[in-house]
């Protein structure tokens, strides 16, 4: 795998160490990763799943996309209320099916739905980057502005990067 933003690997495994002991010296934080874990869990059953997301109702889809919205940290759930996702609920259920069905690689989905063909206005990182780590878990990470201050602390700015969401991820 490519080192994109050219970390030396004595820095990477501070990193790391970092994280770890962050986590450890933090009740809320250690937690995070197992709460992190039953969300993926969740939105692989209530909404990425190809056995039940094509027979869904909108209202169905929206109390559930509604509840997942509230749950989710930061401004996102002001943002998203009701008549937001009752207007863009189309789209969201689009690209609920794009993440599931698409032959592309988890990088370009996320960069399609992120800021690309599947963009939603006000539908950004914190939304998304849950639902694409459920879908893969092992590819794509939690994204979102704890992820980006963290990095920022060894100096590996993602939100100034001329970079693609893509290439990012």
């Amino acid at each position: 795998m490519s080192n994109l933003f050219d970390i030396p690997a004595d820095k990477l495994k501070k990193l790391l160490s970092g994280y770890e002991t962050w986590l450890k010296t933090d009740p809320k934080e250690e937690k995070y990763p197992r709460v992190e874990k039953e969300k993926s869990k969740t939105i692989k059953e209530e909404f990425l799943n190809l056995n039940v997301l094509p027979h869904m109702s909108d209202d169905e889809l929206y109390d559930k996309i509604y509840r997942y919205s509230r749950k989710l940290e930061g401004p996102v759930a002001i943002r998203l209320g009701e008549p937001r996702l009752r207007s863009d609920l189309p789209e969201i259920r689009r690209n609920l099916m794009y993440i599931m069905t698409s032959k592309e690689t988890p990088f370009e989905i996320a960069g399609n739905i992120l800021e690309g063909e599947f963009k939603i206005e006000v539908f950004a990182k914190a939304f998304w980057s849950p639902i694409l780590l459920a879908q893969f878990p092992n590819v794509l990470p939690n994204w979102n502005n704890k992820t980006e201050k963290f990095f920022k602390r060894f100096n590996v700015s993602l939100s100034t990067s001329k970079l693609s969401v893509a290439e990012k991820y």
